[in-house]
């Protein structure tokens, strides 16, 4: 099995020190995460169950497939691992993780990430900047947050957290106020791609009058 440690710069946090050119991959991991490189199974790999994404939509996973099949996969997942069990628990790259399953990869070289809090930010790290994430399923990342901090004894106060994910405080309210909504209507907003903030607003407000 094939391993290499490295040790994300506070500089260049998507740069592991050490690295030829000062690049492995383009993931971003939060400064100073320590991780290792290492090729696994493709089978040994679970899905996130706090994943925050509900909905994988067609065609930019065609077009991602499309992609890996002619140029290989360029980014490497990023995996927890569970010290106890050794368990391998995905934290970035779903999207990717299905399309090579698709392709048929056996192996897959992975970022491997030992600190629950910092697979937890890491995972919303790898997707904090995509369009395709609706404004609905970010609500995941709060209470994912939230969850992690309280396990390490701290506050997870508004400040802390709109400090974590590099937003405004009234984005961070308004994120952790899209886990009111029950699972299957923020699937049916997805899909019917209602991304409008005053109308999520306005479904919030509903639910809380309910």
């Amino acid at each position: 099995m094939r391993t290499s440690r490295f040790k994300t710069t506070i500089e260049n946090p998507g740069k592991p020190s050490g690295s030829k050119n000062g690049v492995l991959s383009s993931e971003k991991l939060p400064a100073g995460a320590e991780f290792e490189k290492r090729i696994v199974p493709v089978s040994e790999i679970k899905l996130d169950p706090n994943q925050a994404r509900l909905v994988i939509e067609d065609q930019g996973f065609k077009e991602l497939k499309e992609s890996i099949s002619k140029a290989g996969l360029l980014n490497d997942l990023i995996v927890l691992e569970d010290p106890r069990t050794k368990e391998l628990v995905l934290k970035g790259g779903e999207r990717r993780l299905r399309a090579i399953k698709d392709l048929g990869y056996k192996e897959v070289s992975c970022k491997i990430l030992k600190d629950p809090f910092t697979g937890t930010l890491s995972a919303i790290l790898d997707n904090k900047d995509r369009s395709d994430i609706h404004q609905i399923e970010k609500g995941k990342w709060v209470s994912t947050l939230e969850e992690e901090l309280e396990k390490q004894g701290i506050e997870p106060s508004i400040e802390a957290l709109a400090k974590l994910l590099g937003q405004t405080k009234s984005t961070v309210y308004e994120w952790r106020s899209y886990n009111l909504v029950p699972e299957n209507l923020k699937k049916e907003i997805i899909e019917s791609k209602l991304t409008g903030k005053t109308f999520l607003r306005k479904v919030v407000k509903i639910i809380k009058a309910t």
